[in-house]
């Protein structure tokens, strides 16, 4: 985890992001980058992480989705 950190990645992110994708690069890259995204544009941690796990990290179905689900 230590080296996703030192890349620069969301401290928060690369927990949840190696817990999920365990030490696969582009994952763990991809995750933290939405994660830090979603949670500029306001949305809740617990919201950002689902959301990008239930869309395989693509950052702009994480977005419909959460917009079309307000409960999140």
């Amino acid at each position: 985890m230590i080296k996703y950190i030192a890349f620069g990645l969301n401290r928060e992110a690369v927990p949840l992001a190696v817990a999920n994708y365990g030490d696969n690069p582009n994952k763990v890259t991809e995750f933290a980058d939405g994660y830090t995204y979603l949670k500029e544009m306001g949305f809740s941690s617990n919201s950002a992480a689902d959301a990008l796990l239930m869309n395989d990290n693509d950052t702009n179905k994480a977005i419909q989705h959460l917009l079309n689900n307000p409960s999140y």
